[in-house]
């Protein structure tokens, strides 16, 4: 389940944060998980997580849903805990954001190496003891690291505070797994308090393997 996760967070030294207000609104991912443990097919993959990830975000609450069957989604209301919940699951799952799920090793940044939906990007690439985490950004979509500050989990405080910006690609290439989401629609737009809503359910620890 901690890897499942990884790719929601993705599915942000120029160390400033951006003069632009962030970015609110919504961007669609295509998206691909590949299971490396040999319990989960890439059929599967695709029929029970999905092939695109719809994200939401304003200010510092974000939420993600896939469209596969189990109908996995997951939500950040800018406290200390990231919840996932499933389409006819009776819990609603949490990890605590304030905890780093990983160790790092090493950061690179590089400029113009991509174009994502028509807009060129800069890479920003982690070396983690997990793995690589690859993160495709651009500041004309801008994110305040200041309101991730906690958010340790997943690196989305320190992708948000080394770019000032939301991913538009990531890729995390783990021993365990390999997710990539890259947008394919991206929608400034008002988002109301329901995209953040949690279920009433009991909640209980997510497995941390």
């Amino acid at each position: 389940m901690r890897f499942i996760l990884l790719f929601t967070l993705f599915l942000p030294l120029r160390a400033t944060v951006s003069a632009q207000a962030p970015f609110e609104g919504t961007i669609v991912y295509d998206f691909t998980f590949r299971d490396r443990t040999g319990q989960m097919t890439d059929e599967q993959a695709r029929t029970f997580l999905g092939t695109e990830q719809t994200y939401r975000i304003r200010g510092g609450s974000y939420a993600s849903q896939l469209d596969g069957l189990v109908g996995m989604t997951v939500v950040y209301q800018g406290g200390d805990s990231l919840f996932t919940y499933f389409l006819n699951a009776p819990q609603v799952l949490y990890n605590v954001v304030t905890v780093a799920d990983d160790s790092l090793i090493s950061y690179t940044i590089e400029e113009d190496v991509a174009e994502i939906a028509g807009v060129p990007c800069d890479l920003l690439t982690i070396l983690s003891r997990a793995g690589t985490t690859r993160y495709y950004y651009s500041t004309d979509y801008p994110a305040d690291a200041r309101l991730f500050a906690r958010h340790r989990f997943g690196w989305w405080s320190l992708c948000t505070e080394l770019t000032g910006s939301l991913p538009l690609k990531t890729v995390t290439d783990l021993e365990h797994l390999y997710t990539e989401g890259t947008a394919r629609i991206i929608r400034a737009e008002p988002v109301n308090d329901a995209a953040f809503a949690v279920p009433d359910r009991p909640r209980v620890a997510a497995p941390t393997e």
